[in-house]
């Protein structure tokens, strides 16, 4: 996540139903480029499409992911 300025930052994964798998809440992240690690959180996730969400001051920005093993 690249910010412009400081912002509260959360992320959530979810699966293609809408069903929340995980959420996290990084707080008040200053500018610049961020990297959030979630390898031990997705361990056990099936193979699939997902998606991430990114809040970034209450705007939600939304990625699809692949998951392969």
């Amino acid at each position: 996540v690249q910010l412009t300025g400081a912002a509260q930052v959360q992320f959530a994964l979810f699966d293609l139903s809408g069903k929340k798998l995980l959420s996290s809440d990084k707080g008040l992240l200053t500018a610049g480029k961020h990297s959030f690690n979630m390898a031990s959180q997705t361990m056990d996730l099936a193979e699939g499409v997902y998606l991430m969400t990114v809040y970034v001051d209450g705007m939600a920005y939304t990625s699809r992911l692949v998951r392969t093993k």
